[in-house]
Formats: structure tokens, sequence, C-alpha cells
């Protein structure tokens, strides 16, 4: 009979006397079966998938070693336990070279009890080497499972990443590293593009704990008869159509970061509520009177003066103090224009990284105004990477950047210098108005040469004038100058 631990053990052996009583000596312990043949027992692990083998080490069929190495080419973890009528040392070498975990001598003194001491040992090793490959292998998918998940927090830094060198977006990175570790509110402001999220972000990854929270709210988006429920959760029935449980973002956001965005759109009822939260630190979800710890750091962030907005009773003042314990500014992109061509060409590069930009493009991506801040720029380059994809060289010119007149950079549509137009009647005069027209036409050929990525002769044909005339007129009416006194027609 045997027990819970017993394995199944293969005995080949030609000796059927001996093999019998060795099965009869094992049956205790272990399901002994027995192969009287070198062939036999081959096909009987094959079909019985035994836990160890017993092998004679003087099969006529098939000589001992010989059928150990086959054995072990074919079932490499099988144990195997070499059973030999000779004590020659040279023999028992050869037996473990050959593969043997073990071996014990025929008709030696206590054969039965160091048979039963030998398995067992092997069994043991059996049982470690089984043990470390499936440690090994857990490792390996552990291994695999971190790798995934630094290549996607890699990915989401990429993807979040605060690009630019200019001298403003450096400071901001600063100040952002010297919010590593404190849990106070930051308040982060900035137009709309400019990358608030990015920075708020940015400061719950560089806190090192990929299990940290991370959740961002829409204050804009949330109807106002929601507001509590979205933020602090509710118990099921606590209002109709409540009919389930809820936790809320603040519950959602528990030993991390909520973000705020657009908090200046919160109608002033809401910003009461959301004040109560912020100054006891806790929440109480719609209908019930538990209170929950608000264990969170709140970043908000707004496109809107603030300050003027309390001056004008649209935002509470002990609110905005509560929020701006930390103030953060983006600056808008045209006032960092060194980062601009960098910032396309990354953009660019994520669609297509053989990309390129023409020389007349990063001009009029310098030039732009982009009041869309980076948010515009990358639609811009994305669409720019879907024209030129499948070129061999592709290469965005101004033509695939598809910025309208509407977005010309300002001073490009209304700055026009004030000395070129009347400011009394007496200023009216045939010199300042041609002077006036020197300006505009230099402008014209300016930005038409732009247009057409500096190409004189399409220039000069598409607006009528010979090559003659153009150069003379380009010279005279001094492209992108500025006259500060009359100038003679030609």
């Amino acid at each position: 009979m045997t027990g819970e631990n017993s394995k199944t053990i293969l005995l080949i052996e030609d000796d059927k006397q001996f093999a019998e009583s060795v099965q009869k000596a094992l049956a205790q312990d272990h399901q002994v079966s027995i192969a009287f043949d070198a062939r036999s027992g081959l096909m009987a692990i094959a079909r019985l998938r035994p836990d160890l083998v017993l092998l004679d080490y003087g099969l006529p069929d098939f000589p001992g070693t010989e059928c150990l190495k086959d054995i072990k080419r074919r079932h490499r973890a099988l144990p195997v336990v070499m059973l030999t009528g000779e004590s020659d040392p040279e023999t028992i070498i050869e037996t473990m070279k050959s593969g043997a975990n073990d071996y014990v001598i025929k008709g030696s003194e206590d054969f039965e009890a160091n048979l039963r001491f030998r398995i067992q040992q092997a069994l043991s090793w059996a049982a470690l080497q089984t043990r470390n490959q499936e440690l090994l292998q857990e490792n390996a998918d552990q291994n695999e499972k971190n790798k995934k998940l630094s290549q996607k927090i890699q990915d989401q830094i990429e993807k979040y990443e605060i690009l630019g060198a200019s001298k403003e977006i450096f400071q901001l990175k600063i100040e952002i590293r010297r919010l590593k570790g404190t849990e106070a509110f930051v308040l982060i402001t900035g137009e709309n593009g400019t990358g608030k999220e990015l920075v708020a972000r940015t400061l719950n990854f560089q806190e090192d704990d990929s299990s940290r929270p991370f959740v961002a709210v829409n204050c804009a988006g949330i109807p106002q008869q929601l507001f509590e429920s979205e933020l602090f959760g509710h118990v099921k029935g606590a209002f109709t159509g409540a009919s389930e449980n809820r936790i809320g973002k603040f519950k959602s956001a528990d030993g991390g970061d909520i973000f705020l965005d657009e908090i200046g759109e919160l109608p002033l009822e809401m910003q009461a509520k959301l004040l109560r939260v912020l100054q006891d630190r806790t929440v109480s979800p719609v209908g019930t009177n538990q209170v929950y710890r608000a264990n969170v750091r709140v970043i908000a962030a707004t496109n809107r003066n603030l300050i003027e907005d309390v001056r004008q009773g649209k935002f509470r003042e002990d609110l905005y103090f509560r929020l701006n314990q930390i103030a953060l500014h983006v600056p808008p992109l045209r006032e960092r224009k060194e980062d601009i061509i960098p910032l396309a060409e990354s953009f660019l590069r994520r669609r297509l990284p053989m990309g390129k930009i023409s020389q007349p493009a990063k001009q009029v991506l310098s030039n732009h105004y982009w009041r869309g801040n980076i948010r515009e720029l990358q639609n811009t380059m994305e669409r720019a990477g879907i024209f030129v994809r499948g070129e061999r060289r592709p290469v965005v010119k101004i033509g695939h950047l598809m910025l309208s007149a509407l977005e010309l950079r300002g001073q490009d549509a209304v700055l026009l210098p004030n000395n070129l137009l009347p400011n009394n009647n007496a200023e009216i005069s045939a010199d300042n108005f041609h002077r006036c027209l020197n300006w505009i036409e230099g402008k014209y050929l300016e930005k038409g040469l732009k247009l057409l990525d500096g190409d004189n002769r399409a220039l000069y044909t598409q607006v009528g004038m010979s090559k003659a005339h153009y150069f003379r007129r380009k010279k005279m009416v001094a492209v992108g100058d500025t006259p500060s006194r009359p100038k003679g027609v030609p």
C-alpha cells in the first residue's frame, strides 16, 4: 500500500527474480513497474512518465551506459539510479559520467536500505531541480513583467515629458524638481495648450513610485448636480440613479495626486464644497455621514487670471490661497521661440523617424504666433507628417504645414508700423501714400517668397512681374524693412 508521497518508479532489469524482489521491497512506499530489456524500458518511460528509473548496468540487448545516455537525451530531468553487480571504481565513474544520479551495488550489505536511501536522495534532487526550474521561470516571468512595466512607465514619461531647452522651461523644470517629496498643493497657470497637465504628471512621476495614483479631473466637464458625487463619491440610494456605491475621484487618488484641471471654471457653490474638503482634508460620500481621510496632493490648473476673478467675485479668495501654496507658470510657446523647432522635430519624428523640416518651413514655424501653443504645434506636425509619409525622403515644406492667414504671427497680421498711416490731415500726401504701398508690397513679396520656399522665379511669375522688374522692385522696397522716411517711386 502506497502513501501520499509515493512515486512511480520504473525498474529496467533483465533478472526477473531480482526485479520482482526489488518491486516487492519498494511496494510499500512506491508504485514500481518492471521492464526486462532496454527497448521496452525506453517505451515504458514514454508511456508511464515515471518519477525515477532504476537501471541495470548489464542489460543484454543494450549496454546500461548507452541506455542511460539515451534516457538523459530524451528526459534530461528524469533521475536515474544505476544498479550494478560490480564494485570496480572505473565502472562506477563511467556510470556517473554518463548521467546517473547515483548507483547501488547489487548484493551489497544492507542493499535494500541503501537502495531506499539512494532513491530518496535522487527524488529529492529531482524535486530540487524542478523547483529551481520553476523559480527560474517565475524569475523570468517577473523580469518580463518588470521589463514591460518599466517600458510602460518609460513610455508614459516620454509621452508626458516636458520638452524644451529655453531658459523659461529650464527654470520651470528646476522649480518642479524642488517639489519632489512635498505634499503642498500646487497651482499651475498658463494658456490653453501650454502643457499644464504635463507639469502635473511630471510632479507625479518624479516621486519614483510607479504605484502612486494620478487622477485627472476636468472641472469644467462636471455637471453641478453631480460635482459632489464625482469627486467625493456616494452610497447606493443617495439620489435617483445611484444604483451602487461609488468611491469618487478623491478616494481613487488616495496616497497620490488629484489633478483638478480648469479649476477656474468651477461655480462658486462648488468652490465652497471643494474648499471645505481641502481645509479638513477629509471627504464624506453623498448619502452618508461617514468621513474618510483625503490623503492626496491637490494639483490644480487654470488658464484664467484667478486674481482678477477674485477681484470680480468669480472665484473665492480663500480657495485661491488654499490652492496657491506653490505656484508654477507655464509660459506660452511664443515667449520661448528657441523651443519651437526642437519641439516640431520631436513631434514629426514620432510619426516619421526619418522626417525632416525644410529651412523655409522652419522659418514659418518660428514666426507663427501659436495661439494654441504646443497642442497646436503638435497637431500641425502630425498633419504635416501625414502629407509627406510614403516619400523616399520625407521633407516637410511650407505647404504641408497648412497654417492659414488667420493663424499667422501677430505682427504679420495686425502690427502695421504707426509711421506708415496718416495721423492728421497734414500727413496725407502722395509720398506717404507710396511709402505705405512700398512697405506693403515688400511684406507681400517677403511672405510669398517664404511660401514658395525661396523660389524667386515662381514668385515673379505668379504675381505677373517680369524678372528684371521683380528684382528691381524687390531691391527698392527693401523687403522686410520698415521705412522711416519717404522713398521714391520707381
